[in-house]
């Protein structure tokens, strides 16, 4: 989770020393903002009773979501254009907070449920790789030779109207002329292009970016976090959960200890 937001300025090793619960307990919380097909906030979403978040390097969609929703509580959602962006929250000692964005997530038809006087809708989220999944070419695109693979590349991809683009640049060009066919997905299109140049698949971050860069073999690339249940990893086995209406708190807060 890199796109920290940080407000307060706590230095690398304040946040690690929280995440690693180096003062005997941790408190996280979730925040939900619906935005619009532009990515602009609406506002928050309240009556998020819970959610999954899953992330598959090789899913053809890599990051996908489910979202329980309290129909009474929550706001109005336009399921055709709006989407869903969750966010962690990570409680300092001090009473100040770090916070980072899990995804911006395209929404589906929501199931709907009623349990008594409860009503809930059961909403399935996608990242932008869907787009780039379901749409296809709709005339032969034709590359010549000596054209910059990135520069096709980020032709191809604005067929899709997505406009948050961060391919990082290469200056390979194509040795021969090439031609993808009418109907051939976008993705496969690109990630086509990719592999000719060594870079990873397509894949869209946690603010909503298509991005791609050189391929690393995961032997090269830094570690950042260790995932264990030893007493210096992140992750630990026993929690207690609270339900947190202050506005500043909105959602579910866990205490680990």
């Amino acid at each position: 989770m890199t796109q920290v937001n940080n407000p307060n300025n706590y230095t690398d090793k304040q946040i690690d020393d929280a995440l690693r619960m180096k003062g005997d307990s941790r408190e996280v919380s979730f925040r939900y903002e619906l935005l619009d097909r532009h990515d602009v906030r609406i506002g928050v979403l309240d009556g998020v009773r819970s959610a999954r978040i899953t992330y598959g390097e090789f899913n053809a969609i890599k990051r996908t979501a489910s979202f329980l929703l309290d129909e009474y509580l929550r706001r109005d959602i336009n399921f055709l254009t709006d989407e869903i962006e969750p966010w962690f929250i990570l409680h300092m000692p001090d009473g100040g907070f770090v916070e980072w964005p899990l995804g911006i997530f395209l929404l589906e038809s929501p199931g709907r449920e009623a349990d008594g006087s409860v009503v809930t809708r059961e909403i399935g989220g996608y990242d932008k790789t869907i787009i780039l999944e379901e749409d296809r070419l709709e005339n032969r695109y034709f590359m010549s030779a000596g054209s910059s693979y990135i520069g096709e590349i980020n032709k191809i991809l604005s067929l899709t109207g997505i406009t948050k683009i961060n391919i990082i640049d290469s200056p390979l060009v194509l040795r021969s002329d090439k031609e993808f066919a009418i109907g051939t997905k976008i993705k496969e299109a690109v990630n086509d292009l990719l592999n000719q140049i060594n870079y990873g698949s397509l894949f869209v971050d946690e603010v909503g970016f298509v991005r791609a860069a050189p391929y690393l073999e995961p032997s090269q690339r830094p570690i950042t976090q260790i995932y264990s249940t030893k007493r210096d990893s992140i992750i630990h086995p026993r929690f207690s959960e609270s339900l947190d209406i202050c506005p500043l708190r909105n959602g579910k807060h866990f205490h680990v200890h």
